[in-house]
């Protein structure tokens, strides 16, 4: 679903208007784009918590959430921007012969009953671990060796929102559940505007799509086995809270 299709009147803004019986007069295009972002926001962390072995990433991306940089020798601290990375994955090291290593995650309380000299020796060696500290992705050992590209980190990150300007860039997840968009722009405008009736009725429409995108994206990777789920509620309680 476009996001405003300004010709044929199938987007989201012009969904957002049939729900709520608005105009851009009445509910002016900059707020319904902000309420729209915040519910995309909402449905990516959704679909990031119900994900299983097919990992979702906005389908607006033109490349693959794996950053790379310099290993450098002598250096542990590695800078990793907050607003691209909302969770890393998987870190990976490259030696000096070319071979790729996968680094375990630590933290300073894994440590305990030892100096930090344990993991990160005086002179250095070949990173094991990898710390999350802020915005600072830490290795131990300190590498004593440098390699161009050797540094490697899979993560999970935020999606491409909507400008008001849009008209036919589409939310980057599925189409069939393109609707909670419009739903969470609608609600809300409910509440201020006194319309206590139709808010009622568009959460239990957030619940009742939010439920199938949940259970779709917990279930697509169906290919290897999953163990573990979210419950229904429990998520489309947190996400709902977000739009009131």
């Amino acid at each position: 679903m476009q996001f405003n299709d300004v010709t044929n009147k199938q987007g989201i803004v012009q969904h957002i208007d049939f729900l709520l019986g608005t105009t851009n007069s009445s509910y002016p295009i900059e707020d319904k784009t902000r309420n729209a972002n915040i519910t995309y926001d909402n449905v990516a962390y959704m679909i990031m918590t119900a994900d299983g072995s097919w990992q979702y990433d906005d389908d607006n991306q033109t490349d693959l959430p794996i950053g790379t940089t310099d290993l450098v020798a002598g250096q542990s601290n590695y800078n990793i921007p907050a607003v691209d990375f909302l969770e890393i994955v998987r870190v990976e090291v490259c030696n000096e012969n070319g071979q790729w290593h996968q680094l375990d995650p630590f933290d300073y309380n894994d440590n305990n009953g030892h100096a930090m000299t344990y993991v990160d020796p005086a002179g250095g060696g070949m990173p094991r671990y990898y710390n999350k500290v802020g915005s600072s992705l830490i290795l131990y050992a300190t590498p004593n060796f440098s390699v161009t590209g050797g540094l490697r980190v899979y993560y999970k990150r935020n999606v491409i929102l909507f400008e008001d300007s849009d008209t036919t860039k589409e939310p980057g997840f599925n189409r069939q559940f393109h609707v909670l968009i419009a739903i969470g722009a609608a609600i809300p405008y409910c509440i201020p505007n006194g319309l206590e009736k139709k808010l009622v009725s568009l959460k239990k429409d957030w619940a009742d799509v939010s439920a199938q995108l949940v259970k779709f994206y917990s279930w697509r990777g169906k290919d290897k086995k999953i163990n573990i789920r979210p419950k229904r509620d429990s998520v489309n309680n947190d996400a709902l809270r977000f739009l009131q």
